[in-house]
């Protein structure tokens, strides 16, 4: 199975998410910031696209200090 993304970060203020997509774009990523329910109210999720080999993704984020995690 393929993940439709990669989740770097999950934040409670949209200001907080829209940095960090700022820093993945400086890096050389393509970000989005998206706004999800919670039970607690509302959580803003930064994702980055897999890409063709979902694995290598993953080794340059980490290689340029950003954490990921598969969302399926």
């Amino acid at each position: 199975r393929k993940p439709v993304a990669l989740q770097a970060g999950v934040f409670s203020r949209e200001a907080n998410a829209a940095a960090m997509a700022e820093r993945l774009n400086a890096a050389g990523f393509e970000s989005a910031v998206s706004r999800r329910a919670h039970e607690d109210g509302v959580l803003w999720v930064v994702t980055v696209p897999p890409g063709p080999d979902a694995d290598r993704t993953v080794t340059r984020l980490k290689d340029s200090g950003f954490e990921s995690f598969p969302l399926f």
